[in-house]
């Protein structure tokens, strides 16, 4: 009877344990936030152990000695102000060897340094400590406390144990790897936006300059659709912003019987311009026309681009005019010469 009562109790203990270390790794694969997993792994050393308080110390790289992370028992608050030199102490020996420590009877191990205890007025009796290591770095050590007799004796609570250190190290793996990734993103991010901004920047800019332009400026895509009239344009065309010719078709706009010839012919020789003239109202219009590219060499849209020659029009009617009277003035001198003797015969 008495052995079939150890019997289920040691296999009740054997059941818990490993539903703790499978219960840690679904939390592990559940949540990236180190600190609750931390938690976990060391509520789990001391529940499963029947400690009565367990830390977890993490090793500070810059310093190079032990530190208080997660505490649990009486004392968790107070014992978070100490930390551990590597070497010094049992956490501290586990550390330097990177080897797990069981200790029944701290009073006879040497390696006990009871100085932490008696600041905190804490009653340490037996402990257990074992280092998280990952590829043969020490990250931590874990350590659960006064833990009964018939359970520290048992190695196989060690080993329990160091599988909870190694849940441990993994969770801070992957919490350091995913903290880089977020860094990454956010860095990520920055930039984006620092490059939109500046793309931003850099479209008001060209905005500005082509609607000051003199010329109109008439940009489609390759479905013929309006992106961009400027204000010249609109001018040009008898249209005003209000109209909003944007996301219409070219063969919408006014002139546009000129106008898609003109782009159909660009579009079919891309890397010629396609010219031509027009009149509108009183405006004399010069149209050239040409495809835009991207680096594939692929299509991406149409640039039209609307010149008022009105002016010089009207300044070749009247040099061609000057010419006419200057060529029938020379063709008849004597008419001019008649003109002169007259005058000064008169005189």
């Amino acid at each position: 009877v008495v052995d079939n009562c150890r019997l289920k109790a040691w296999a009740a203990r054997k059941v818990d344990e490993l539903s703790t270390l499978v219960e840690l790794e679904r939390q592990l694969n559940a949540t990236f936030d180190p600190k609750r997993l931390l938690r976990y792994v060391i509520e789990s050393a001391v529940r499963v152990g029947g400690g009565e308080a367990g830390s977890l110390l993490l090793v500070d790289r810059e310093i190079g000695d032990l530190y208080f992370e997660v505490a649990t028992g009486e004392k968790a608050h107070e014992v978070k102000a100490f930390r551990v030199p590597v070497g010094s102490g049992v956490a501290g020996w586990v550390a330097a060897h990177k080897e797990p420590l069981l200790v029944v009877d701290v009073e006879s191990d040497p390696r006990f340094d009871s100085t932490i205890a008696q600041s905190l007025s804490f009653d340490t009796r037996s402990l257990v400590a074992v280092p998280m290591l990952l590829r043969g770095q020490v990250l931590g050590v874990i350590e659960v406390i006064n833990i009964p007799p018939r359970i520290a004796s048992r190695q196989e609570y060690l080993n329990v144990m160091t599988g909870f250190a190694g849940q441990a190290a993994s969770a801070l793996e992957r919490a350091h790897l995913y903290e880089q990734l977020e860094n990454r993103v956010a860095s990520t991010e920055d930039e984006l936006r620092e490059a939109y901004a500046e793309l931003h920047d850099e479209k008001k800019k060209m905005e500005a300059m082509i609607e000051s332009l003199a010329d109109g400026i008439v940009v489609v895509d390759p479905a013929r659709t309006v992106v961009l009239v400027n204000r010249a344009a609109l001018s040009f065309l008898g249209m005003t912003a209000e109209v909003a010719p944007e996301g219409k078709k070219l063969s919408d706009l006014p002139s546009s019987r000129f106008l898609k010839p003109l782009f159909d012919e660009a579009a079919r020789r891309p890397w010629e311009v396609a010219s031509g003239e027009t009149r509108l109202g009183d405006l004399e219009l010069n149209v050239n026309a040409t495809q835009v590219l991207d680096d594939g060499g692929r299509p991406v849209g149409t640039v039209g681009v609307l010149t008022d020659i009105t002016h010089f029009k009207e300044l070749n009617r009247l040099k061609t005019e000057l010419l006419g009277i200057v060529s029938h003035e020379l063709r008849s001198p004597l008419t001019s010469l008649k003109a002169v003797a007259a005058t000064m015969l008169h005189d």
